[in-house]
């Protein structure tokens, strides 16, 4: 008899998938492959129905030689698509999703994958509005011009609302609808 998958699992291996996608498709993007037209370049295009991708509001990683090296992709000089190189000639490559996106994506899986034994209840609405609220609000004042915040900024928003987001889906998919008691 094969063990079944139930509906949490099957998510959780998408996001897993999706998450991997993120943090891998810069490290494989070697010279040429992010070419217009090649493969790698539409995989990176395909996540532009998620994200603008704007190279000042992303960041840029290189991993060529030793210990990953990530920043601003706006520290760079672009050389071509997803691609940019460094004052001293090093090369890097763009995620796949700007800084805000990258702090939520990679959030939302660690906040699911916490609600596999160590997180049982849903967070107060008043815990979420808190880690949702900054996202918005920086968004929003980014959007009608009121400011134009870092990139640190940006993934610490992220980063705030995807992990109370991938728990309240990781919890809801197991359907507690309980929250914590207090406030």
């Amino acid at each position: 008899m094969s063990p079944s998958i139930n509906r949490k699992d099957m998510v959780f291996l998408f996001l897993t998938l999706f998450t991997l996608s993120i943090i891998l498709l810069p490290l494989i993007c070697r010279s040429g492959s992010c070419e217009t037209g090649g493969s790698i370049y539409e995989i990176y295009r395909s996540f532009h129905m998620i994200c603008h991708q704007q190279p000042e509001r992303s960041y840029c990683i290189s991993a060529y030689s030793g210990v990953p090296d990530i920043t601003s992709c706006s520290n760079l000089r672009m050389t071509g698509p997803y691609t940019f190189v460094s004052g001293s000639g090093r090369l890097y490559h763009q995620f796949p999703v700007c800084a805000r996106c990258l702090g939520f994506y990679l959030f939302f899986w660690l906040g699911y994958l916490t609600t596999y034994g160590y997180v049982r209840r849903l967070p107060s609405m008043r815990t979420f509005v808190l880690l949702i609220l900054p996202l918005a609000v920086d968004g929003t004042g980014q959007l009608i011009g009121l400011w134009t915040s870092s990139n640190p900024i940006r993934f610490i928003t992220g980063m705030l609302a995807g992990v109370v987001s991938g728990i309240f889906l990781g919890l809801m998919m197991e359907g507690i609808p309980r929250t914590e008691t207090g406030r």
